[in-house]
């Protein structure tokens, strides 16, 4: 008995691996030349369009990343297309959804479930999707069937290629765009990071350089304020002492003695003011005034030679 359902289980096996050939070790039986992702063993598509495909599929892992946690090539497309099949795979099968996910698991295109697998079956009027686990994780069922449903519009009007290819680039912008946006996440946050410290940093070098430039002008007006207008005579080097022309000076009559004038070393108007101010002196402080001079006369003769 034992025996028996073995041989049963290895006649279904048989027969289910020749109605769904695995298109890249049974790549004959499914009408191409060599490996392919497409199989069309009732030759539905022209051999041109199956070639096509076979490139839509082979592209599908080069434009998309890897999602397993070492490999070299991206997700995994197969295709099957087919009139009908067998009233027992349809009754292990009953719905697309059954189909497709029998063949995903049969023919292993992905070791870490990064594949999808889509059918077509014309006669029945079926087409379905499979995602493996690791496409699951980014790639929503809902926008799968979405994607399958506004397809379905070709099948229906016999334009099989149309509809495949269709399928396949949908699914592939999808996916592209999917790992461009879950990929970047880490990298755009440390390079948002730090494009905030650079422009902090920016800005307060600008700071400290404005401050800088406001004391350094502080410092130059006060000392343009401190020394403007002052005379340069004080910077000239003054002559050596002569003493006989100190002594004559000193000894210069009254007579001969230059009248007191005020005169302003500068034309400004502090010293216009105090000039006028000073020819205004009443007569009372000019007698004052000549009595000053006397006195000082008199202090001149007085004063000793060895003093000097």
């Amino acid at each position: 008995m034992t025996i028996l359902l073995l041989l049963l289980n290895l006649q279904l096996v048989l027969g289910g691996a020749k109605e769904f050939p695995n298109p890249q070790t049974e790549w004959r039986m499914c009408g191409m030349p060599r490996p392919a992702f497409v199989c069309d063993p009732h030759f539905i598509l022209s051999r041109g369009d199956v070639e096509k495909l076979d490139q839509i599929a082979s592209e599908f892992r080069k434009s998309t990343s890897c999602l397993c946690s070492r490999c070299e090539i991206g997700v995994t497309l197969g295709i099957f297309l087919s009139h009908n099949i067998s009233k027992e795979a349809a009754t292990r099968h009953p719905t697309g959804k059954a189909l497709a996910e029998m063949l995903r698991r049969q023919w292993a295109l992905s070791p870490c479930g990064s594949d999808i697998v889509v059918v077509l079956l014309t006669h029945q009027n079926m087409s379905d999707f499979s995602l493996g686990p690791a496409v699951a994780k980014i790639f929503s069922e809902s926008t799968a069937t979405r994607i399958v449903s506004e397809c379905r519009a070709h099948f229906e009007s016999g334009w099989y290629y149309q509809g495949l290819e269709s399928i396949a680039n949908s699914f592939n912008d999808v996916l592209v765009q999917l790992q461009r946006q879950a990929k970047p996440v880490f990298k755009n946050l440390v390079l948002g990071i730090g494009l905030g410290f650079g422009v902090l940093l920016v800005l307060a070098l600008t700071a400290l350089l404005f401050v800088y430039r406001q004391n350094k002008r502080r410092r130059k007006s006060y000392c343009s304020d401190i020394y403007e207008g002052m005379s340069n005579r004080n910077n000239r080097r003054k002559s050596s002492f002569n003493q006989a022309e100190h002594l004559e000076k000193l000894t210069i009559s009254e007579e001969d003695e230059p009248q007191f004038i005020y005169k302003p070393r500068s034309s400004s108007v502090h010293f216009a003011r105090m000039n006028r101010q000073l020819s205004d002196v009443p007569e009372e402080i000019s007698e004052d005034i000549e009595v000053l001079k006397y006195s000082k006369a008199s202090y001149k003769e007085n004063i000793p030679v060895t003093e000097l």
